[in-house]
């Protein structure tokens, strides 16, 4: 198992539930948010939330990888399988202020 002492912003888990477009439901219902100066590392600006099966199965920073790529457009409510045998789903919520309203959360691929 992985440690998210350094991913996670806060210790707390985030119920899927909270997460707006997290359907398909990841097999695990506990999320943990990344921490920003993570995502930052990879230049992702906006909150990214991570299942605790998938941090079991990779490093934080190697599931971040895929987004240092060079990406084609995506759109809210895709899905795109990322390296890892993870997939990340991209979404909005709209009751967000700008920077915060689009979101990802990535999951074991089903």
């Amino acid at each position: 198992m992985n440690s998210i002492d350094h991913v996670i912003s806060n210790h707390t888990n985030v119920n899927s539930a909270t997460v707006p477009f997290a359907s398909p439901r990841p097999t695990k219902k506990h999320l943990v948010q990344i921490a920003k100066h993570v995502l930052a590392r990879h230049g992702i600006h906006s909150p990214a939330f991570i299942t605790d099966e998938a941090l079991d199965l990779v490093d934080i920073d190697d599931a971040l990888a895929w987004f240092n790529g060079s990406l084609e457009s995506v759109l809210v409510g895709e899905m795109r399988d990322i390296d890892h045998g993870l997939q990340a789903l991209f979404g909005f919520n709209g009751g967000k202020p700008n920077g915060m309203c689009f979101h990802v959360l990535i999951s074991v691929k089903q």
